[in-house]
């Protein structure tokens, strides 16, 4: 359980203590921006507005006192755009412990290890007439405290944005990251909903 204050993300020194519980990464490095095909695109913006602030640890239902099996397991999030916006980029950052790799709609875009030096990717979508995007991680604890932090936000051509968080309703697997589990034909409706660790 997460039971500390979260540590500012104005902070870019790796915390003492390198068990992620009751911590929050610090300062995001903004990387280029990725096309969903893996084709790098002018970044509008030198910032980010990620913070973290509203996100959750989370991970399996394996979870006990925070400590998770050793193994790699899949984490799924669909969002369904609101009806009559046009989305035009997502904005992500990501910690885990251990390590996770990230694909945005079946695209792999990173691979990272840690949680103490999380990046923003930018990932157009424009170039997909899809009405749901779909955020998907193949996380691995290596042993002890295991979770998975996210922090994201969908902007629409109007300007406009949603955000997009871990939280109580992703899905997750809890035999491994399956074949496939990272594209839309794939079903996760009998993956169980995470189990979400409190900051308090």
């Amino acid at each position: 359980m997460f039971k500390r204050l979260i540590q500012a993300l104005n902070n870019s020194v790796a915390p003492a203590n390198t068990d992620p519980e009751n911590q929050i990464p610090p300062t995001a490095v903004i990387t280029q921006p990725l096309h969903s095909e893996g084709h790098f695109v002018q970044p509008e913006h030198a910032t980010s507005s990620l913070s973290f602030g509203s996100a959750q640890w989370i991970w399996t239902s394996e979870l006990s006192d925070g400590n998770a099996p050793i193994g790699s397991r899949g984490f799924r999030k669909t969002f369904v755009y609101p009806e009559g916006k046009t989305p035009d980029t997502l904005e992500i950052s990501f910690a885990a412990d251990d390590r996770a790799s990230l694909w945005v709609n079946g695209d792999h875009i990173i691979d990272q290890v840690g949680w103490t030096n999380p990046a923003v990717h930018g990932v157009s979508l424009q170039s997909r007439e899809l009405c749901a995007l779909l955020i998907a991680f193949n996380a691995t604890n290596n042993g002890g405290p295991a979770g998975l932090l996210v922090d994201a936000q969908v902007t629409y051509t109007d300007g406009s944005t949603s955000p997009i968080v871990s939280d109580g309703s992703w899905r997750a697997s809890v035999d491994g990251a399956p074949d496939g589990f990272q594209y839309f034909s794939f079903d996760d409706s009998t993956w169980d909903l995470v189990k979400t660790q409190s900051r308090s």
